[in-house]
């Protein structure tokens, strides 16, 4: 037979290493994922991005995927039939998103980055400071004082709080500032937030 066969499995990305050409404005990532075969075993593993990539969009860290692991040497790729790996399909999400969005009525477009279900200790600190799922939706800056409530809500909980790509911009600006980030850390980190955006 020519070839291997390949097998699907699942992988949760753990780290992602990022390679920067010419001005450094093209990258590619090396990922690092803890991949379950379909028997329940589990293993970590190197995956490089695809060296032909027309429609790859690139998964962050605590992503889960679909790949394709060669059972005998433990060589794995990512699945390019995922759709969480294709930007055509992001693309189509996010418009599909937009459409939804613009026949819903007014008030009703749901808060993004915050869980349908928030836990009790969440609901009930929000809830004390005047947020709640009956009132009208509310736009808070995290540099207000009941953003900082809120955010210090979240945290309590032991819920993760996502900051906005300016905040986590602004954050590592600063530690590079501070010398905390050398110039190739400062620029691999930015890179990988606007990525992200």
């Amino acid at each position: 037979m020519f070839g291997q066969e390949w097998d699907k499995a699942e992988a949760t990305i753990a780290a992602r290493d990022a390679k920067f050409f010419g001005d450094g404005s093209t990258v590619t990532y090396t990922y690092v994922a803890d991949v379950r075969l379909a028997s329940g075993e589990t293993f970590r593993a190197t995956i490089n991005e695809p060296t032909i990539a027309t429609d790859f969009w690139p998964p962050n860290i605590g992503d889960v995927v679909s790949v394709l692991v060669k059972p005998k040497d433990r060589k794995v790729k990512f699945d390019k039939d995922d759709k969480r790996l294709s930007v055509k399909a992001y693309e189509a999400a996010k418009k599909s998103a937009f459409q939804d969005a613009q026949q819903q009525p007014a008030g009703a477009a749901p808060v993004a980055g915050l869980p349908s279900e928030l836990p009790d200790a969440v609901a009930k600190k929000l809830a004390a400071l005047g947020i709640g799922g009956g009132t009208p939706m509310q736009v808070i800056s995290g540099d207000s004082a009941q953003g900082q409530a809120v955010l210090a809500a979240f945290a309590q909980a032991g819920t993760p709080v996502t900051q906005t790509p300016e905040a986590r911009l602004a954050q590592i600006k600063g530690m590079h500032d501070r010398g905390l980030l050398t110039a190739e850390e400062y620029a691999e980190q930015r890179h990988r937030i606007l990525d992200e955006i």
